[in-house]
This record gives structure tokens, sequence and C-alpha cells, in this order.
């Protein structure tokens, strides 16, 4: 089997290509219509243009953001992997979840415990709160000498 022929390329990585590339092309079509209303005599249509100009901005920020937070994360991810990170312990979620949080409880400076806490909170569903534990992994493991 050639090389070319076992790389695929993942799932998740083709929607978020297709996602940002329509958000792209709305993007423009909306900044361009925000610009023609920038050029309105009147200053409530100039006024909704420079709100329709701005919403791109946001936008664009909100994905980058989005971008760096899957890639940072995907890289601590990987650094587990690499270091033969262990399965999770087993049993129920909960339990899971019980380990992972009494482990970032004993170490909160380990940006290891804190992955691996935020993976148990969006295995049990909630992920608002598995996104700030990766989060502050990431922040941790940013601020760790060569992230040991």
């Amino acid at each position: 089997m050639s090389s070319s022929a076992r790389f695929r390329i993942p799932r998740a990585l083709l929607v978020v290509v297709l996602v940002v590339a329509v958000l792209g092309f709305y993007i423009v079509l909306l900044g361009i219509r925000g610009v023609t209303l920038l050029g309105d005599p009147r200053w409530v249509v100039k006024g909704l243009g420079l709100g329709i100009v701005l919403l791109p901005v946001v936008g664009v920020a909100i994905v980058v953001e989005e971008l760096r937070f899957g890639r940072a994360a995907q890289r601590l991810g990987q650094v587990l992997d690499d270091a033969g990170e262990p399965a999770p312990p087993a049993g129920d979620p909960q339990h899971v979840f019980d380990v992972r949080r009494t482990e970032a409880e004993q170490a909160p400076d380990d940006w290891r415990a804190w992955y691996r806490l935020g993976v148990a909170y969006g295995a049990a569903g909630d992920v608002g709160r598995g996104r700030r534990a990766v989060r502050k992994a990431i922040a941790l493991e940013a601020r760790t000498p060569s992230g040991r």
C-alpha cells in the first residue's frame, strides 16, 4: 500500500475546513454590503453599515481563537499520547470524572491533570466546563518550562 493511500484526512478537519470556507464566503459578502452602506449619505444607514462591517471582524476573531484553542488542545492530547498516557480508570463516567477531579485538585499546577479533567467533563456531557479545564491546561502548559 502506498503512503498516499494510507493518509486519511480526519473528518473533523474536513468539517472545520468546510465551515471556515462557508463562513469566509459569508464574511466577504457581508463586508461588501457593509462597505456599500457606509457610502450612503444617511447617518442611520451609515451606522447600520458600520455594524455590518464590525460583525465579520468579530466573527473572524472568534474563528481564529477557536482554531487556536483546537490546535493547542490537540497538541496537548498528542503530547500525552506520545508519553504513553494510560487509559482512563475503569468504571462509569461519574467515577472517571471523580478520579480526574481529585487529580486536578491534588495537582493544581499540573496541566496534564487539568487536560484529563477537561476530557472527563466532555465525556460527561459538560462541554463548557470541559473547555474551561482544557483552557486552563493550555495556560499551565505554556507557563511550564518545556511543557514538563
